[in-house]
């Protein structure tokens, strides 16, 4: 993420949102909602019900926030919430939303997901695979 961050500010953005692309139910509100936050805030983070975050927004490159996470664990959001909190960085919270990481997500996310997925062919193979 870090990189992905540094060549974007470094092509010229002002503010930069990563946006998880297992959360469907994330959309441009969400995003407009981050970069109106980096008004007050340094870091803006949504966080999922798994301990992680799908979405992360900077209005600049901060490097250090990335250091000593836990990647692709349930800490990751607490670790990166006290990092920037030992960096003095003000952070902001967007409501929670689900990612989408098994069976049970995408039952759970199934109304949601079908509309998406309308004539496809992993239309039917998901509803077949949680029995919908």
């Amino acid at each position: 993420m870090f990189v992905a961050f540094a060549s974007a500010f470094a092509a010229g953005a002002r503010r930069v949102a990563i946006v998880g692309t297992d959360v469907p139910s994330c959309g441009r509100e969400h995003v407009a909602e981050a970069f109106r936050s980096l008004d007050a805030h340094d870091v803006v983070l949504g966080p999922t019900n798994d301990g992680g975050y799908y979405l992360i927004a900077l209005d600049r490159p901060r490097p250090a926030l990335f250091q000593s996470i836990p990647w692709s664990t349930a800490s990751v959001l607490p670790a990166t919430v006290e990092r920037a909190g030992v960096l003095g960085l003000g952070v902001r919270m967007l409501d929670p939303l689900r990612d989408i990481d098994t069976l049970d997500d995408v039952r759970a996310e199934w109304p949601g997901l079908r509309p998406l997925l309308a004539g496809t062919r992993l239309e039917q193979e998901l509803a077949n695979a949680i029995g919908a």
